[in-house]
């Protein structure tokens, strides 16, 4: 639904791998506690606001509407929430223009 691609999972285990450009992501179950913790995954869009409709559009609740987080020189950048099914938070964003 992201666009995020699978690439496996590992035999046995509760793991999956996907590939976001050259970032690798693993998702699972950590064994270990020193491998366990709470993160954000932050997938940057060209236009959050039709991003989040397709994605609503697919049944993703989201938590908030589009709304600004920063504005410096560079432009604005723009955020809004959601969470995966697990309850992990995650957002899309966009850094848009000086408005």
């Amino acid at each position: 639904m992201l666009g995020v691609p699978f690439l496996f999972e590992v035999p046995g285990q509760p793991m999956a791998f996907f590939q976001s450009g050259p970032v690798r992501l693993y998702l699972g179950v950590p064994e270990p506690p020193e491998f366990a913790s709470k993160v954000t995954l932050y997938f940057a869009t060209g236009d959050i606001f039709a991003e989040r409709e397709r994605l609503a559009g697919e049944g993703v609740a989201f938590l908030d509407e589009p709304h600004v987080v920063n504005r410096d020189a560079g432009g604005e950048l723009w955020m809004t929430f959601f969470r995966d099914p697990d309850g992990h938070h995650l957002a899309l964003t966009q850094t848009r223009p000086p408005g």
